[in-house]
């Protein structure tokens, strides 16, 4: 399930949606806290999980990934 959005949000200029749960995005926010020392919240934890999940496939082994979401 996706969950909700804001009306104003402009479905047409999203390429993707990547659903991560709540453990993967508490998981990878304690890593960001563990490797990078940078207390963030959950979100930021989903943000990076979506991240590197994309980073990973194939036809981006020579891209860099960056997230806007901020």
């Amino acid at each position: 399930m996706l969950g909700s959005f804001p009306q104003v949000l402009n479905v047409n200029i999203i390429d993707e949606v990547i659903s991560v749960t709540d453990e993967e995005a508490i998981a990878y926010g304690r890593r960001l806290a563990n490797e990078v020392g940078l207390l963030s919240g959950i979100s930021s934890g989903a943000a990076l999980c979506a991240a590197i999940r994309v980073a990973q496939r194939k036809e981006n082994e020579e891209r860099k990934i960056r997230d806007d979401s901020a």
